[in-house]
């Protein structure tokens, strides 16, 4: 354990050394604690994804394997990860969409 007493002596109040240390500080504080809180907004948002493939296929009765169905758990998932980019996915999601409807197309000769 560090000596408190040393503190005021490297430190003294009203230096610049001591404001320059506090905000070194500060600045360490709030990296640490975006970090954490992005992490813990990123799990949330993954346990939310799952609860809703699992909600659409309990809610189908179906398993995975229907086009329709894995379409609108796609869509679920990713509406709840990546819920403030949805303009940027809107698109990627037609692109998908006109990928997925083209394959079928070749599939059915």
């Amino acid at each position: 354990m560090k000596d408190s007493s040393a503190i005021p002596q490297n430190f003294p109040l009203g230096s610049e050394a001591r404001k320059e240390k506090l905000q070194a500080h500060l600045r360490s504080y709030n990296k640490s604690t975006k970090l954490l809180v992005r992490c813990i907004s990123d799990q949330e948002k993954s346990t939310e994804a799952a609860l809703r493939v699992c909600w659409t296929l309990n809610k189908h009765q179906k398993p995975f394997s229907d086009s329709e169905i894995e379409k609108e758990c796609m869509l679920a998932a990713v509406t709840a990860l990546f819920e403030e980019k949805k303009e940027m996915l809107s698109l990627e999601f037609k692109i998908f969409h006109y990928q997925q409807e083209a394959i079928g197309e070749e599939l059915k000769f």
